[in-house]
Parts: structure tokens; C-alpha cells; sequence
């Protein structure tokens, strides 16, 4: 794996520790300290990924090397079979890292597949709604007993909100 990658999944990963972290103090901190440094917790989740970037403290260690291979068994070896080398190498955790994490991707992607599908079921059946869906189709969708579920204030409320997000164009409004 590059340099630069290891580094990406190093600040990635605090960047991480550090919303949870936050997520985990928000609570007792706005009830201790106010919402202002409640607030300010969030500093950490930047400051540990730039924590991440600085340089490492090196210590430099002198090994010798060993005269040969090391085997584990020095007595002649049952019939039929070789004597075990101790293997040098030092296990290498990345690959576990890089799959979990692409265990972690395609369970967020296959949940969010069926989170959608099961929106379109409901909202075929009227039952999802009222809400705004779709980029390249933009629509309205509402349950099909709105006129009975919302007051007519309700309902009335409900197109004066859509038609004025999507006339200001907002980022998250509907561009119809």
C-alpha cells in the first residue's frame, strides 16, 4: 500500500474515533459546561485529523540478524515430513483494514438500496409522504389519504414551503 494511502486511512480513521468521541460527550457537555462548548466539541474531529498529519517520534532500534533460518525443531524430523521454519515476516493488518472497510461500504450500500426500494413500494402504495424526491424528476410525493391526514392549514402550509424552497433555489431544495 502507498504512503499516501496509509496516511488517508490513518487521519480517516481518527478523524472517525474523534466523531464518536464527540458524539458520546455532546450530551453531558451541554448539560456541565452550556451549548457553546458543547458546540466546540466538534474542533476535535479536524484537530485529530491534522493530528494524524505531524511527524512520528522515530526511535532507532539495532537488531542483529540471526546466523540463518530458525527452525523450530531441532531433532531429525518425523518420517515423511520437514522440519517447521519460524517464518520472518510480521503480520501485515492492512488488507484486513482495506476489506472490512469494503465490507463496511457495500453493507451502507446494499442498506441503502433496500431503504429506497422500500420507499418506492411504500410511495406506490400512498403511503410515503409528504416529501420531495428525485434529481432528474423531481416530484411531490404524499400519502393517498393527505387531504384527510393534514388539515387544509397543514396541507396549505406544506406547497407554500416547497413552492418557495424551489423558487430560491436553495442546495437541497427541488428545482421544479
Amino acid at each position: 500500500m502507498s504512503d499516501a494511502l496509509l496516511v488517508l486511512i490513518g487521519t480517516n480513521l481518527a478523524a472517525a474515533v474523534a466523531v464518536a468521541l464527540v458524539l458520546v460527550l455532546r450530551i453531558p457537555a451541554r448539560r456541565l459546561f452550556g451549548p457553546r462548548i458543547a458546540y466546540r466539541l466538534w474542533l476535535l474531529v479536524p484537530l485529530a485529523a491534522a493530528g494524524m498529519l505531524l511527524p512520528s517520534r522515530v526511535t532507532t532500534v539495532t537488531v542483529r540478524p540471526a546466523a540463518g533460518p530458525v527452525i523450530a525443531a531441532q531433532a531429525a524430523p518425523a518420517q515423511g515430513t520437514a522440519p517447521a521454519i519460524i517464518a520472518a515476516t510480521p503480520f501485515d493488518p492492512w488488507p484486513l483494514v482495506l476489506g472490512l472497510w469494503i465490507a463496511g461500504v457495500a453493507a451502507a450500500l446494499a442498506w441503502t438500496v433496500w431503504r429506497q426500494v422500500q420507499f418506492g413500494r411504500d410511495a406506490a402504495a400512498g403511503l410515503a409522504g409528504p416529501a420531495a424526491v428525485g434529481v432528474l424528476r423531481p416530484r411531490v410525493v404524499t400519502p393517498s389519504d393527505f387531504g384527510h391526514r393534514y388539515s387544509a392549514r397543514s396541507s396549505s402550509w406544506c406547497w407554500r414551503t416547497r413552492r418557495r424552497t424551489s423558487r430560491a433555489r436553495t442546495p437541497g431544495s427541488t428545482p421544479w
